[in-house]
């Protein structure tokens, strides 16, 4: 159904995004084009891993990706792990978070580990930018 109104035979991968309405009645229509192939792949979009528990135990087909927000300063190790251990890709949206540059991200990373930086700069703008870390939450 949907692959038709792009006029393609099939599409890659089809995510639901938040987990909100008839989550489980969307979740089964794409499981149907799953199984008759004009979907290759099924997914969530922001699902919390208590949703993605509600899959698994309660139906037959287990999201094959959960796109999240994964970056620097937003890890979610646990939540990766558990993807992991069922099968579910992680996919990191916002992966360089926020707009700032990567040493930006990267210094904040140290920072907040509470690892202390001295990050070389001879250029006015770079000193400048090395300190503008504070507003990465």
């Amino acid at each position: 159904m949907c692959a038709a109104r792009t006029g393609l035979d099939y599409l890659d991968l089809y995510l639901i995004h938040n987990p909100m309405n008839d989550v489980f009645g969307a979740w089964r229509a794409l499981s149907e084009q799953l199984q008759d192939g004009t979907v290759r792949a099924i997914g969530a979009s922001n699902f919390s891993r208590a949703r993605l528990e509600d899959f698994i135990s309660f139906s037959e087909v287990v999201p094959q990706v959960n796109q999240a927000e994964i970056n620097v300063l937003h890890q979610q190790i646990e939540d990766v792990e558990y993807m992991a251990e069922h099968g579910i890709a992680a996919q990191a949206w916002a992966p360089f978070a926020h707009g700032k540059s990567v040493p930006q991200v990267i210094e904040r990373w140290l920072v907040q580990r509470g690892i202390a930086l001295i990050p070389k700069s001879t250029t006015a703008e770079r000193i400048v930018q090395n300190a503008d870390i504070w507003d990465l939450v």
